[in-house]
């Protein structure tokens, strides 16, 4: 796409001795034709020669004296082919001349012939101003880039005016030096686009990096969803230390990982007082790499007083801000573990398809049996848990469904039934629970428990919740009543490989025309259609499992 590349591509292709480099808004002029034909048959260059061709230039609809080339524009040539076949054959017994004979003729280029084709051209020049600059210096940094913006824009565009003479050119002159200050300017920012916030640079960089922070400060089940990328770094980088930052929630959900070192926890909506003591906390730990996972004003903001090589905001619905790497808008229906891999492959990582990971200890999972027991389990009975809550209401099938369910199932199947979720969550369901499934179990106590507790299970039914998930990286069979989620949203918060692997995770969902994206239109729904599966449709998919 760029003219050096596409003149270095002829010349891999061409078999003729000589070689004429021009632009397709380029004309030869007869003279020009002919001095070629007759003169390079008679001349043998040395190695690597090149004649520049002269030009005359138009611009604007007007010709101009002193304005012919832009900034980074390559000067047409002609050049010997030393390679070709056919130059080594027709210049044998000819004496090596030093230098090219006589004037050989001008080029005619027709330039841009408005100010919107002239702005075009310009902008197709700052792509070439960013790839020399690439090319000539691959590891500038920020402040570096800043500064030459700033020095050689002024420097070539007073130089193009005045030592190049472009002012006497008039309105058109001043123009082409306008225009070409912006090919040097914006070339430095499109060199800082595309090459460092890219992941190019930080690619090249990846076996310097020593000390990661990991920061994913949304919910517990976004925290689980980033195991893989957790274990694809250390994976890659296995004397890297590797931290990870989450909300309070998601403590539990990280513990015991094996590819963590130390796990920080702070609010999921942090003030200003907590951003400042948790970025006092984690300054003394030096780190090469920071990647804020799931970006907002709050953690970039804690990113922002972190001292850091590469600090990296990935924000997945609009333009990263503050960030050394750009991941880009998330387009697709791919999920969110896809789109963290599309990140690392960025970086220079080579990504595996790993799937969310809980690890548990042996204790905590013979604490888990010492609580049923205790309940009163019977071993020979099923046991099935419940987690009929999730963070946002819009995505709740109702409590009163899950305990008629739950009640349903234990009359049917003789199951031993556990209700979990927070104390406040427990609460609200509590007397309605005793009421009407009396060996129904409730317990609100810690999330490593209650992950203990689902790793025991032979069924885990609950909405899109993070205990869902977790049930899912378990491998204990698993039904979601899936509410008002946008059909192409269902890939995003369900990784597709992951259903298609796992047999054992059934998913309700009800496709309608009213959702969207963003669920504009769940805040004003009271009918809530989407949950619109019954009773009898969950019981018959939980009956299907358990047998």
């Amino acid at each position: 796409t760029s003219v050096r590349g596409l003149w270095q591509q002829g010349e891999k292709s061409a078999i003729t001795p000589w070689i004429v480099f021009i632009q397709s808004s380029d004309i030869l002029t007869a003279q020009l034709q002919k001095n070629i034909d007759q003169r390079c048959r008679k001349f043998t260059p040395g190695q690597n020669y090149k004649y520049n061709l002269k030009r005359i230039s138009t611009f604007l609809k007007r010709r101009t004296k002193y304005c012919h080339f832009w900034t980074e524009e390559p000067v047409p040539y002609i050049g010997f082919n030393h390679s070709s076949h056919a130059g080594e054959n027709s210049f044998q017994g000819q004496e090596l001349e030093e230098i090219w004979p006589t004037q050989m003729g001008s080029l005619l280029h027709y330039g841009p012939e408005t100010l919107s084709k002239a702005i075009t051209t310009a902008i197709f020049f700052i792509e070439e101003w960013a790839d020399s600059v690439y090319y000539k210096s691959p590891n500038l940094d920020k402040k570096t880039i800043l500064k030459k913006a700033a020095k050689e824009s002024l420097v070539n565009f007073f130089r193009g005016l005045l030592f190049k003479k472009w002012i006497r050119d008039g309105y058109e002159g001043f123009i082409f030096a306008l225009l070409d200050l912006f090919i040097t300017c914006f070339g430095y920012l499109r060199y800082y686009e595309k090459y460092i916030r890219s992941g190019r640079q930080l690619s090249n960089q990846l076996n310097s990096i020593q000390n990661i922070l990991l920061v994913q400060v949304n919910g517990a089940g976004d925290a689980l969803n980033s195991t893989p990328t957790l274990k694809n770094i250390k994976t890659r980088l296995p004397k890297a230390r590797v931290d990870a930052l989450v909300s309070t929630s998601a403590k539990g959900i990280m513990e015991n990982n094996p590819h963590v070192s130390n796990i920080f926890t702070v609010s999921r909506l942090p003030k200003r007082a907590e951003i400042k003591q948790t970025a006092k906390n984690l300054k003394s730990f030096k780190y090469d790499l920071i990647v804020n996972l799931a970006s907002r004003n709050s953690t970039e903001k804690l990113v922002g007083l972190l001292t850091s090589k590469w600090k990296i905001n990935i924000n997945y619905f609009n333009r990263e801000r503050f960030t050394d790497v750009m991941l880009g808008f998330k387009n697709n229906e791919s999920s969110f573990i896809q789109f963290e891999f599309d990140f690392l492959k960025k970086i220079g990582f080579e990504p595996k398809k790993y799937y969310p990971e809980i690890f548990l200890t042996n204790g905590e999972i013979e604490d888990a049996r010492c609580f049923l027991r205790d309940a009163g389990f019977n071993v020979k009975e099923k046991l099935v848990v419940f987690h009929p809550f999730a963070s946002d209401p819009l995505r709740e099938w109702g409590a009163k469904q899950f305990i008629d369910l739950a009640k349903r199932l234990n009359e049917v199947s003789k199951c031993t039934v556990v209700f979990v979720g927070t104390k406040n969550e427990i609460d609200t369901i509590r007397t309605t629970v005793s009421s009407q499934i009396p060996r129904g179990v409730l317990y609100n106590g810690s999330v490593r428990k209650t992950l203990g507790i689902i790793n025991a299970a032979n069924l885990l039914i609950g909405g899109d919740s993070v205990y869902a998930h977790a049930s899912a990286a378990l491998n204990t069979p698993t039904i979601v009543n899936q509410g008002p989620l946008w059909k192409p949203f269902l890939g995003v918060s369900w990784d597709k490989d992951l259903l298609d692997n796992k047999t054992n995770i059934s998913i309700l969902h009800k496709e309608l025309s009213c959702r969207d994206l963003l669920n504009t239109g769940c805040g004003s729904c009271s009918d809530k259609s989407c949950f619109e599966f019954s009773v009898d449709e969950v019981l018959a998919e939980a009956l299907k499992v358990l047998n």
